[in-house]
């Protein structure tokens, strides 16, 4: 509205009252009817944005993706959700909170709000803990961070599965004990194992949520995601440098033996990511050229019937 690319005569929307109730109730109603302005605003950001023209097309810059919006939760600020970003059909802000809540915490210690929050070696030793290596908990780095990513997927989708909260589990951290600070990547194991009367260990739970996001991965490309033409960023990520929000002033993050750095001014380098890509490709047992999910792997986690849809279809290798 304040670029004049909307008015309230033309979307039938109550624009100057942004936030109210009365606003949001008409914009839901719209939307989930698919009436007038609804039915471009359903198409989500991006082809909203296209259909409504160059003028639409000039506003927005670094703020607005496929999945939702980004700010904090960035993969400038964070390397290891840009596969998050790229391979999720919704904002998925259960993986995005694992890394994000911890730096949070490790950022009030820095400026003395939580004295005792996460230091720079704890984050080291929740990274090897929980994240694959020490080396993902180096947040100026490509390395360790493919696995990293695969690592939180299969564990948020295994949490997800136990309907356990997205802010208390899993527990990285606790600065009440009196000894090793660090948590145990066990327990939701542990949890299931109660719950459901079977012997299942960590990696068990983790092959839970690697079997769900395989299937997800199935259902995406079947209804015409493009493997690895499609596991991308937006151009802005690769584009525009990361500036400070209200969030992070200073961007700053754990950097390496020790050290503190600063994010702000970052652009994903494309050519890493790629690299990157092929690496988590690899961990998950993809075909790396392509993308594509394995009849191998699919089998492997018993999605034998899915494996043979996306053979048929020419989707899987």
């Amino acid at each position: 509205m304040k670029e004049g690319v909307l008015s309230e005569r033309q979307t039938g929307l109550p624009l100057s009252k942004i936030g109210s109730i009365e606003f949001i109730e008409t914009l839901v109603k719209k939307i989930a009817n698919r009436e007038g302005i609804g039915e471009i605003l359903a198409l989500g950001p991006h082809k909203a944005i296209e259909e409504l023209g160059s003028e639409a097309r000039k506003i927005p810059k670094d703020y607005i993706c496929k999945t939702g919006q980004r700010y904090y939760y960035g993969p400038r600020m964070f390397i290891p959700h840009g596969l998050f970003y790229a391979m999720e059909p919704r904002l998925p802000i259960q993986h995005l909170h694992e890394i994000t809540v911890m730096h949070m915490y490790w950022g009030a210690r820095q400026t003395e709000m939580l004295p005792n929050g996460p230091s720079t070696d704890d984050m080291y030793k929740i990274a090897g803990r929980f994240w694959g290596s020490e080396a993902a908990g180096d947040f100026t780095t490509y390395e360790g961070k493919a696995l990293a990513s695969a690592k939180i997927q299969d564990r948020q989708y295994a949490k997800e599965c136990l309907i356990l909260c997205d802010f208390r589990f899993p527990i990285l951290y606790s600065g009440l004990t009196d000894d090793d600070s660090i948590g145990d990547p066990t327990i939701e194991n542990q949890i299931c194992s109660a719950v459901t009367g079977k012997d299942i260990d960590e990696k068990g739970l983790y092959d839970i949520g690697e079997r769900v996001f395989n299937l997800q991965r199935a259902i995406l490309v079947r209804e015409g995601h493009r493997h690895r033409l499609d596991d991308m960023l937006e151009k802005s990520d690769y584009e525009i440098p990361l500036e400070p929000d209200f969030t992070n002033l200073n961007c700053m993050v754990p950097g390496k033996e020790g050290s503190l750095d600063s994010r702000e001014g970052m652009v994903i380098d494309q050519e890493k990511f790629e690299i990157m890509k092929d690496e988590y490709y690899k961990i998950r047992k993809w075909d790396v050229a392509s993308g594509m999910q394995t009849s191998e792997r699919l089998k492997a986690l018993n999605l034998e019937d899915v494996s043979e849809i996306l053979r048929k279809e020419g989707l899987s290798q």
